[in-house]
């Protein structure tokens, strides 16, 4: 027959130490750590991969749409270097008078400033296009109520770098820096070096920067025919 201290020295072996709950404990605590850095890791490279994505896209369409507006039209074409003058270049005027024309459209944008989403307005215009009523030039202020106006950037991106420029006979030089993302994200508001900060948050910042040569292939002299 078991003696009572007997009965409670098997009960005591059957369970765990305290130094055996402390080492399963240790071993969970590192597995849910592993995890969750894991899983931290994926999410800023999934947002980081979406937000490069978005912005070249955003790039190549404007771009694009560019080209074409130089390519596909007999209508005077007016460069950043016909349109911007030693103040709005020096200062980068707020009122957004940086634009350009092509393709019977007038491009208005604000270098730098990082457009909110809204409705454009002369301050905060992203890259509005709307269609060129008497001449090429800048934007009054209810030319940003136009129905036939399209709106290239979109909420949280912004212009860098847009350069439209001749560089021969019928040649046209397309330079674009196109960023998303808050200011203490990018090195710079503006220029064509802008690229994004090494830090934390830095998956919610992107660069593209695109560059091209397209001929124009409609002359003024061929409107009408």
């Amino acid at each position: 027959m078991k003696t009572p201290s007997q009965n409670t020295t098997k009960q005591i072996q059957a369970g765990f130490t305290i130094i055996e709950l402390m080492v399963a404990t240790l071993v969970f605590s590192t597995i849910l750590v592993i995890v969750t850095a894991g899983v931290l890791y994926f999410s800023r490279t999934y947002y980081a991969s979406l937000n490069r994505s978005r912005v070249q896209n955003s790039a190549r369409a404007i771009v694009d749409a560019i080209s074409q507006g130089i390519q596909f039209t007999g209508t005077a074409i007016a460069t950043t270097d016909d349109t911007v003058n030693s103040v709005t270049q020096l200062t980068l005027d707020p009122l957004g008078d940086t634009y350009f024309c092509a393709g019977g459209k007038v491009y208005s944008f604000n270098p730098g400033v990082k457009y909110t989403g809204a409705t454009a307005t002369a301050a905060n215009p992203g890259l509005y296009v709307a269609p060129v009523v008497s001449g090429c030039a800048p934007l009054a202020a209810g030319g940003y109520n136009n129905s036939q106006a399209q709106q290239l950037l979109g909420s949280g991106m912004r212009i860098a770098n847009l350069k439209v420029t001749s560089v021969g006979s019928q040649l046209y030089s397309i330079s674009l820096t196109l960023a998303y993302g808050d200011d203490d994200l990018i090195s710079a508001n503006t220029g064509s070096g802008v690229h994004c900060l090494s830090q934390a948050g830095s998956q919610f910042c992107a660069v593209s920067a695109l560059n091209t040569t397209v001929q124009r292939r409609l002359q003024d002299s061929q409107l009408g025919h």
